[in-house]
């Protein structure tokens, strides 16, 4: 199978011909940039995006099954709303990848793509951060602060990849972009699709710089992102990090296997 057959099948990028035109994301916009350089180059840039965008983010984890992302289920969580302090549902899908032990959450914020990755320690500690705002929400002990309440459960190291799923028959790059993000879990008062203020418990992504599209005359950011959840959604969410469910899934994925290659430790 040749570079071309390779990144259409695995990643979805619809490649017709060489063209003049990259498609690059810089603080929440498209910019068009001419390339003076050639085909070939082009190439090798493409090659190395294509080996960015199919690593599952390495992350200290050691793999459990050489097996390919497994879907492990969708969530709601809320975004905020453009150009209003209101928050809005949109759909998260979530999927495992087994050979890192790694999920990622993908959602789609202000017209960009984003996946944003959680290894086993980060997934345990935000079912430690839940269960903490759970103890505190019952005892009413919650405070209106958001500057300090939304790290109060922590901040961890994260990775995340985003980009835009153009639909033009030139060269597109989907998720060509990534970072080391932080995720600050905690939770803020926030003004709710009734128009009430609510708590919800939170991870803000910080912004990060795209490790793959910056250059020494632009330095490409993700967007600082809030993603809220109620009480039922963090815990929907908490349900599928659990190990015990991962497993699961790739036991099921192995039926009919006769010697599947799991690691159940």
């Amino acid at each position: 199978m040749d570079l071309d057959q390779a990144r259409r099948i695995q990643q979805n990028i619809p490649v017709n011909s060489c063209n003049k035109l990259i498609y690059r994301h810089f603080g929440g916009r498209i910019l068009p940039r001419t390339l003076f350089f050639t085909c070939g180059f082009l190439s090798v840039a493409a090659a190395v995006l294509l080996f960015a965008c199919n690593s599952n983010p390495r992350m200290g984890d050691e793999g459990i099954a050489n097996l390919d992302p497994i879907p492990a289920g969708s969530i709601e969580a809320e975004f905020p709303r453009f150009f209003s302090s209101a928050v809005e549902k949109k759909k998260v899908d979530v999927v495992f990848c087994p050979r890192d032990n790694t999920v990622y959450l993908e959602f789609k914020y202000q017209t960009v793509t984003y996946r944003q990755y959680w290894n086993l320690a980060n997934r345990a500690h935000f079912m430690e951060a839940l269960n903490k705002y759970k103890g505190d929400y019952e005892a009413k002990n919650l405070v209106d602060k958001p500057y300090r309440t939304r790290r109060i459960y922590g901040t961890l190291k994260g990775m995340a990849q985003w980009g835009y799923p153009l639909n033009l028959s030139i060269l597109v790059l989907r998720l060509n972009s990534m970072g080391y993000p932080n995720y600050e879990v905690g939770y803020v008062f926030k003004e709710d699709s009734s128009r009430r203020e609510n708590p919800y418990f939170t991870v803000f992504q910080r912004e990060s710089k795209d490790i793959l599209m910056s250059n020494d005359v632009v330095e490409g950011k993700s967007a600082n992102i809030f993603v809220y959840y109620t009480r039922a959604q963090a815990e929907d969410l908490a349900n599928i990090f659990n190990q015990d469910y991962l497993l699961s899934l790739i036991r099921s994925s192995q039926v009919g296997d006769p010697d599947p290659d799991v690691d159940t430790y």
